[in-house]
C-alpha cells in the first residue's frame, strides 16, 4: 500500500503478486491485485481476478465493490451497478433512498447517484452515529463531504485530519474519493504539508 500511495502501482502490483505467491488462495490478496492491475491499466486482468473470488466466495461482497470500481473505470456502466446492487445486498445493506438509487439506476448517472447516496445514507450516518459515542476521524468526514461534492466541508474536516496527522492522509494522491476537489488549490496544498510528490 505504501507503494502505491506514493504513485508507483508497479511496484505495488509487484509485491502483492510476491504475497499472493506466498498465499494464492487469499481472497483479499486476490482483491488487492486486481485493485493494482487497474491502476497499472489492466483491467480486464483486474475483472478477471474479481470474478475468480466472486466463484470462489460469492457472499464477499468485497469482490462485488471491487468489481464495480473495474467496471466503472472501463465506462462499463451497466455491470458496475449490476455489481454494486450485489454488494450492497450481500453487505446488508438496507436503506429506501438507496434502494430506489439501486433499482432505477442506468449508465454513467446513475452509477454516480448510487455512490452518492451510499455515501450519504450508509457512511455518512454511520460516521455521526459514531462520533455521537466515540470517536470517528476527520479523515473520513473529508472523504465523504468530498464525495458529495461540498469542497468547504471537505476542506473543514482535511484540516483537522492534517492537525491530527490522520494516517488516512498518505493516500491523498491516489484515493480517486478526492476527485472532486483535487484541482482546488487547498488539496495541493494539503498534499505538500503531508510531503506526497505533487
Amino acid at each position: 500500500m505504501a507503494r502505491w500511495a506514493l504513485g508507483d502501482s508497479g511496484e505495488a502490483l509487484r509485491l502483492v503478486q510476491r504475497a499472493r505467491f506466498v498465499d494464492p488462495l487469499s481472497p483479499l490478496l486476490i482483491l488487492h491485485e486486481a485493485s493494482y492491475l487497474l491502476h497499472t491499466g489492466q483491467a480486464e486482468e483486474a475483472g478477471e481476478r474479481c470474478l475468480s473470488v466472486i466463484n470462489t466466495h460469492p457472499d464477499l461482497s468485497a469482490a462485488y465493490f471491487t468489481l464495480a470500481e473495474v467496471r466503472r473505470a472501463q465506462e462499463r456502466f451497466d455491470e458496475a451497478i449490476a455489481a454494486r446492487r450485489e454488494a450492497h445486498s450481500r453487505r446488508g445493506d438496507s436503506d429506501d433512498e438507496l434502494d430506489t438509487a439501486l433499482s432505477g439506476a442506468v449508465g454513467k448517472e446513475g452509477y454516480l447517484r448510487i455512490e452518492r447516496t451510499a455515501v450519504r445514507r450508509l457512511e455518512l450516518r454511520t460516521l455521526e452515529r459514531r462520533a455521537r459515542t466515540m470517536y470517528a476521524s476527520p479523515i473520513d468526514f473529508a472523504r465523504a463531504f468530498a464525495q458529495l461534492d461540498d469542497a468547504d466541508r471537505a476542506f473543514e474536516y482535511l484540516g483537522q485530519a492534517l492537525a491530527e496527522r490522520s494516517p488516512g492522509l498518505v493516500f491523498l494522491n491516489v484515493d480517486r474519493a478526492w476527485d472532486s476537489i483535487r484541482a482546488d488549490p487547498r488539496f495541493g496544498a494539503a498534499v505538500r504539508q503531508v510531503g506526497l510528490p505533487s
